[in-house]
């Protein structure tokens, strides 16, 4: 479950776990310890585009990602290949910040971009699907 903290007190954000295991499912696993990072890639790219047809909410691409960079998949992984692998961390955190930064669009009576940012960083991921894919399936080959 995650936290925040909003000026109308703290906001409980339950973990998506059925829309998870689905994402799962659809990258062809059943648990999250069988992920590769091609498979991540493509969970990624699977979640940002259910997002984007409206099938999961902001709050779930968000709980999905921060669970992913956080405490799951990513975040188990050794320093060298986290560091290797390092822009699917960089857009796993962004996608992870979106539903903080979603309740903080105006800070102090003024717009904040930072929900802007990460949200442009996270559709242009989906964007470049494609070249992402391809560059960490090579990167994948090459640490065998």
């Amino acid at each position: 479950m995650s936290k925040i903290q909003t000026t109308f007190g703290v906001i409980n954000i339950p973990f998506p776990e059925e829309k998870f295991t689905s994402q799962l499912e659809k990258v062809g696993v059943s648990s999250e310890e069988k992920l590769t990072f091609s498979m991540l890639a493509q969970l990624m790219v699977n979640s940002i585009g259910d997002f984007k047809k409206g099938e999961i909410s902001l709050d779930d691409l968000s709980g999905i990602f921060r669970h992913l960079r956080w405490e799951g998949f990513f975040s188990n992984q050794p320093e060298d290949l986290q560091s290797r692998f390092f822009e699917l961390g960089n857009v796993l955190d962004q996608g992870a910040e979106l539903s903080f930064y979603n309740r903080h669009a105006v800070v102090e009576g003024k717009p904040s971009d930072m929900f802007l940012e990460f949200l442009h960083e996270v559709t242009r991921f989906y964007d470049k699907r494609e070249a992402i894919q391809a560059n960490i399936a090579e990167m994948e080959k090459e640490e065998k």
